[in-house]
């Protein structure tokens, strides 16, 4: 893979609920690893396509392969925080493709 291609960073995170001083659950991120990645953001056609909810951003996100990467953790990008929801390697190990997603607000 040419490293060129790896123009974004992604970084790695897992997340762990705590309590405030009034007692409200609150989660919080703890970074894990930066990672230098080619990110695409799914575009709305692709979604309409493919029957998910419009109110959920999807990001593709192609990397070297790593084992760190798993379905509980988080992928930070661009300031937003993504759930790690397909992960695909290559059939050599070398290279995966991860699938991410948010809900957007509003």
């Amino acid at each position: 893979m040419r490293s060129a291609r790896l123009r974004h960073t992604v970084i790695l995170q897992e997340s762990k609920k705590n309590q405030n001083s009034a007692g409200e659950q609150v989660i919080s991120y703890n970074d894990l690893r930066r990672i230098r990645a080619n990110v695409v953001v799914i575009s709305g056609v692709e979604l309409i396509k493919a029957g998910a909810d419009m109110g959920v951003e999807v990001i593709s996100v192609l990397m070297r392969y790593t084992s760190d990467v798993k379905h509980d953790l988080f992928l930070s990008y661009n300031d937003n925080t993504f759930h790690v929801i397909s992960i695909k390697p290559d059939d050599r190990k070398r290279r995966m493709t991860v699938t991410a997603s948010r809900e957007i607000n509003g």
